[in-house]
C-alpha cells in the first residue's frame, strides 16, 4: 500500500516539474519566434522510463522536434 502512495506523491511532482519546464519553454519560444509561432505548444510527458517531448508545429500537430523544427528553431 505504501508503494502506491509513493508512486502517486513522485508523478505528482514529477508532473507539476514537467509542467513549469513545458511552460517556460513555450513561453521562451513564442518570444524568440515571436508571430511566426504564436499558437505554439509542446508536452512533456512521462512514458515508462523516458521522457516524451513533443512539439506543435504551425498547427500541424504534436510531433517530436526533430520531425518538423530545422536546426535554428
Amino acid at each position: 500500500m505504501s508503494l502506491k502512495y509513493f508512486e502517486n506523491a513522485r508523478d505528482t511532482v514529477l508532473q507539476n516539474i514537467f509542467d513549469r519546464i513545458n511552460n517556460n519553454f513555450v513561453d521562451i519560444y513564442k518570444e524568440l519566434h515571436g508571430e511566426d509561432e504564436k499558437e505554439f505548444k509542446s508536452s512533456f510527458m512521462p512514458d515508462e522510463a523516458k521522457l516524451v517531448f513533443d512539439v506543435d508545429f504551425y498547427g500541424r500537430g504534436m510531433f517530436h522536434p526533430g520531425a518538423m523544427h530545422s536546426e535554428c528553431h
